[in-house]
């Protein structure tokens, strides 16, 4: 049993002496969940296909903004740069009001927008 920190450095430096990496590294960081991948915008929320009407027909809906109220509901499973390009799409509607959605698909560079199918499941029925 050490004692002492004089101890435990002269066992730790101890050429002889099998090291344990665990006790001399720092602990591996946690991966971050879902909720701490993105840190929270206010009045921008995520609702699932279900909530969407996406599993009734054709075409599928990635996001909707309320534009008296300025909440922003997006698709629950886009991620990354998917859902980076949706969000700044319905912000473009909530701060233009008056552009199209056209108008809107031009600016924001979303014209033929798809997600990655790697990176964001969406789809599929």
């Amino acid at each position: 049993m050490v004692n002492s920190e004089i101890d435990l450095k002269e066992i730790v430096e101890n050429l002889f002496y099998q090291r344990n990496r665990k006790f001399l590294e720092k602990p591996p960081e946690e991966y971050p969940t879902d909720h701490e991948l993105y840190k929270q915008e206010e009045n921008v929320f995520e609702a699932n296909d279900y909530l969407f009407g996406n599993n009734l027909g054709d075409g599928t809906t990635f996001g909707v903004t309320h534009l008296y109220g300025g909440r922003i509901v997006l698709l629950d499973k886009l991620r990354g740069e998917d859902r980076k390009r949706v969000l700044e799409h319905e912000k473009h509607h909530r701060d233009n009001i008056a552009d199209s959605e056209y108008m809107t698909r031009k600016k924001t560079s979303t014209e033929d927008f798809s997600p990655n199918p790697v990176v964001s499941p969406v789809g599929g029925y």
